[in-house]
This record gives structure tokens, sequence and C-alpha cells, in this order.
């Protein structure tokens, strides 16, 4: 069976899923934390504790992994919606990107990122939005040299929110002609997503300071999603980091009269282990963690429209 790894690198913590295509589904055989920081926005990470750390993990793996798969931090992607345009030639594309990169990153240029493009689904008014996903290339690099000393090449970077749809869409099938939101809580960011019948229909991401101000910004994301994007949502499910019990609690009382249904996402749902009873307690309490990790090993069903350069191994 293809074993295959996915490192899931948040700011304070990176979690890594080891897994098997099984004739069941997905066999996940292995899991683990690193507890110290990896921060991929600099050069210095080869030299850090956290990437000891992970070099250990990974020359400790059941088996050598076929293919490696990552999740990155907002801190090294540029994700950012903006109405659809139709475009004539690549050289449109790159303005438009170049654009993006001067409002929002105006130290950067066009050759530091790669970059893909999704098309959301029409809002309630007809009109098209895109989504732009771009990715440092600096910061793929950094993680290939963490990956190099274990003799592991990167598959491909993937972006965390589209890796959680993945790892819902297959935990959840009973939900997959349903219209939901997906709100990912982690590195004090919440991404809002919303899949409706499993196509992408909203994208937005808002910092927030303080975990007082998570239910409001829930709560605002999904007023401006029923009003301008879905007529309804069957309910909503939230990953990541910075979802506490309270967390939780918080939102479901503050949604309750918006939404039938506000449940912690499960990454493990629909998986099976040969973990020991240890790993898989802690698998039951952190399956809201682990989203992106195991949604990373899960084959991709979002299609960019446009790519101007894929964000793989180097």
């Amino acid at each position: 069976m293809e074993s295959v790894l996915s490192i899931s690198f948040n700011k304070n913590r990176t979690y890594v899923v080891q897994a098997q295509y099984a004739p069941k589904g997905l066999h996940v055989t292995h899991i683990d934390v690193i507890r110290d920081p990896i921060d991929v926005s600099t050069d210095a990470v080869v030299e850090c504790e956290g990437a000891f750390a992970l070099l250990q993990t990974l020359t400790e793996l059941p088996s050598k992994p076929h293919h490696v798969y990552i999740t990155l931090p907002t801190d090294v992607m540029m994700i950012h919606t903006m109405p659809a345009v139709p475009f004539t030639s690549a050289d449109e594309v790159r303005d438009m990107v170049t654009l993006e990169i001067i409002q929002h990153a105006p130290e950067k240029n066009l050759d530091d990122y790669a970059a893909e493009f999704y098309t959301l689904t029409p809002r309630l008014d007809g009109s098209e939005i895109i989504v732009a996903v771009l990715t440092e290339r600096t910061a793929i690099e950094r993680v290939q040299k963490l990956l190099t000393p274990a003799g592991l090449q990167l598959t491909s970077t993937i972006a965390r929110q589209f890796a959680a749809h993945a790892s819902f869409r297959y935990n959840y099938p009973e939900w997959s002609t349903k219209a939901i939101a997906v709100f990912g809580i982690t590195d004090n960011h919440i991404e809002t997503s919303v899949l409706n019948r499993g196509e992408l229909s909203y994208y937005n991401s808002v910092p927030f300071a303080h975990s007082g101000s998570i239910s409001d910004i829930c709560d605002s994301e999904i007023e401006k999603i029923l009003s301008a994007y879905a007529p309804f949502l069957d309910g909503c499910f939230l990953y990541g980091d910075d979802v506490t019990k309270e967390i939780l609690t918080a939102v479901q009382l503050r949604l309750a009269g918006l939404l039938p249904s506000i449940e912690r996402l499960n990454g493990f749902r629909m998986t099976t282990t040969s973990l020991d009873s240890r790993h898989k307690e802690y698998c039951t309490r952190m399956a809201h963690v682990y989203v992106p990790g195991t949604g990373a090993v899960i084959p991709q069903f979002h299609k960019p429209t446009y790519i101007l350069d894929s964000a793989v191994g180097v």
C-alpha cells in the first residue's frame, strides 16, 4: 500500500500524519506533534529546535512515504478574493497577481510566489468571484531543506482551508449534497469558506486579537454569507488549534438562531488506524486539530481555473 505523509505547519506547532490508502479507505499509521515553533518565514528555520525535532520524527517514521504534502501558515501565503474577469492571456493573469502583491505585500514581486486561481460559484446576484492562492517560493524552499536530511522530497503544498475541505468531504459523506460553512480557527486567524454540494462558494480570512471576538466574527461571516452568497446553510463545522471547548460553545450559542447544526470537525471520523490505545485517545481529543493533516493526504477536489505556477516541491 502506498504511504503518504502530511506536515501541517502552524505558527506554534507542527502536526504530522502518515497514512496509507487501504482497501477500506484512509488508514492512519502514525501521528506526531512538534511543540517547538518551526517558522518557515525565515531562513533561520533550519537551525531551530523545532526543525531538529521534526527531523527526528521524520527519520523514525514506520516507513518511508511515497509522497509528502504540506500546509503552511497564513504569514507565508496570500489568499484573496476578487471579481472574476475573463483572461485572454497569461500576461493578464500575471498583471492581476502583480496588482494584488503591490496592494498587500509591496516589498514582494511576482517571482516571489507560486499562484493558483479558483472560481467560486456565482453569488446570489449572479456575479462571480475568484480566489487567488499565492504561496511564497522561499517558504517552499525552506520546507524542502527541512525534508532533505530525512531523504524526503516535497510533493505538493496545499492551502490549509482547501485541505480541510478534502478532509470534510471524506469524513462526512452524508453532507456531500448540503450547504455548509467551514471555520478554520488557527494562528489568530479565522478562515471561513462555504461548500455548496461540494462546490466552493465563499472564502474569507479575518484576523483576531483575542478569543473573545471569535464568536462575533463567525456571526458576521454567516450573516454576510446568507445575504450575498448562499440562500441557506445546513450547518457549520469548526477546526483548528484555537477551537477549544469554550470557543465551540460560544460559537454554538451565538449561531444557534442562524444554523441548525454547529459541530467540531473530526479529521479522523472515517479513517481506520493501527495506532495504540494512547494515541487513539489523543486522536479523539485532537481530531479537530489534525483536519488539514488528514485532508492534505486525500486527493484534492478543488481544481484551479488558472495556474501561474503550482506550489509543488522545488
